[in-house]
């Protein structure tokens, strides 16, 4: 058998190559983990939540409230005011069914504070919104 000898250029362009994608290779950043968040379609009984005008409720660590609609005492949907930590996250001043679904959930976060409010004043008028404890 013969023997082959080794060309020196070709060898260490090999090396550069293998040693540059080992490089590239360990540089490359790990994504972060992605956070979901898991909304009960179908909520336990004792996990729904009415928060009334004048009443105020601390989201419990490590869970979320999931408002899904709104409504008031005076058969209408009325004026209403959701706000989480004193910021107005939703607003309606105008009549509608009794209670109004909304369109989309409004999630408000551990240790938030959901409050509820009648903008119009009216003494006859108690909005409320309701919705649900989710992890």
């Amino acid at each position: 058998m013969r023997s082959r000898r080794l060309d020196l250029p070709s060898t260490l362009v090999g090396l550069g190559v293998g040693a540059s994608i080992l490089v590239l290779t360990s540089l490359a950043t790990p994504t972060p983990p992605v956070k979901t968040l898991r909304i009960s379609l179908d909520p336990d009984a004792s996990s729904i939540v009415r928060i009334s005008e004048g009443e105020t409720f601390k989201v419990p660590q490590k869970l979320r409230l999931v408002l899904k609609a709104a409504g008031s005492t005076a058969g209408g949907f009325g004026s209403i005011d959701v706000q989480i930590n004193g910021e107005t996250v939703f607003g309606s001043f105008g009549a509608g069914p009794e209670l109004g679904a909304f369109a989309f959930p409004l999630v408000a976060q551990p240790e938030d504070v959901v409050s509820v409010l009648d903008p119009s004043g009216d003494p006859n008028v108690e909005p409320f919104v309701s919705g649900y404890l989710s992890e």
